[in-house]
């Protein structure tokens, strides 16, 4: 965008309801859209419509995308961009506004991330290295060198079960 770039609201602020609503709408005008399919070899893939943040009282407005597989990304998304033009087009005759706010597509790194960050979490407990599992397996080691007391609840005292 040429223009200034959209600025987010000031930390504690959250977006009107009709900031809300109109990001709402202009999803799912999009995510249709896209759906129904562009005419540009480049865009393939899964293409999923994650958020919509109203910026700059509703003169712009990003649209979070998705893209699956991983090696269609970088082509969809220069695909995407160069077609934004006509998205806003169609949106417009889908949305009921008086107008419409500019459209930046960004790619939405959140999944990625959390999958990234469950990935190395699994990997992490089928390696065992859970410091949690670690201590409680040496409290159980401990009991049973000690006659086996540190897993009966029985004899704690103030168990009442």
């Amino acid at each position: 965008m040429s223009d200034s770039n959209p600025t987010p609201p000031p930390d504690g602020e959250s977006p009107s309801k009709r900031d809300a609503q109109l990001a709402s709408e202009i999803g799912k005008a999009i995510q249709q859209i896209l759906a129904r399919g562009l005419n540009d070899p480049r865009i393939r893939g899964l293409i999923t419509v994650t958020g919509v943040d109203v910026l700059d009282q509703r003169r712009f407005a990003r649209v979070r995308v998705t893209v699956l597989p991983d090696e269609h990304e970088s082509l969809t998304m220069h695909g995407l961009r160069a077609a934004t033009t006509h998205i806003r087009k169609e949106a417009m005759s889908r949305v009921r506004t008086r107008t419409f706010p500019k459209l930046e597509i960004v790619l939405d790194e959140k999944l990625k991330h959390q999958n990234e960050v469950l990935s190395l979490i699994a990997r992490a407990n089928d390696r065992g290295d859970d410091p949690a599992t670690e201590r409680i397996e040496n409290a159980n080691d401990e009991g049973d060198a000690n006659g086996g007391d540190a897993g009966d609840t029985k004899r704690h005292p103030g168990a009442d079960w």
